[in-house]
């Protein structure tokens, strides 16, 4: 009775995760263009990470961010991760703040996925 509970339940939890799991709903632009073929409109601003673990410098976390057709940084996720999370995802929230103006083809606008190394400051509390 013990092993088929134990199926039971390992059944109720694969089919439990299963549910989690979702689809993208909006997929990643197969297009991926560099920083460079893009211009930011608005300012990137990075906060200093203060941390104790760290000395104070420099670190550098690369991104990816998913720039629609009107310029919108509409999410973003980390290709090359700086070593520290709170340093990664404080790059990904100001990154979602940027402004772009539209990657264009043919003069068409166009979403993109914009490579993106982002240089975050850190300073030792």
């Amino acid at each position: 009775m013990r092993v088929f509970n134990v199926r039971v339940a390992a059944v109720l939890i694969a089919a439990a995760l299963a549910g989690c799991a979702s689809t993208d709903p909006q997929p990643w632009p197969a297009k991926v263009v560099s920083v460079d073929q893009m211009k930011v409109l608005t300012p990137i601003r990075m906060k200093f990470i203060h941390t104790s673990e760290e000395k104070s410098g420099v670190l550098t976390t690369v991104l990816v961010v998913h720039v629609d057709a009107q310029g919108k940084a509409v999410r973003s996720r980390v290709e090359q991760s700086s070593g520290h999370a709170r340093v990664d995802e404080a790059a990904k929230l100001a990154l979602l703040e940027a402004r772009f103006a539209p990657y264009t083809v043919d003069g068409a606008p166009e979403a993109v996925s914009v490579v993106m190394p982002m240089h975050v400051p850190v300073k030792k509390l």
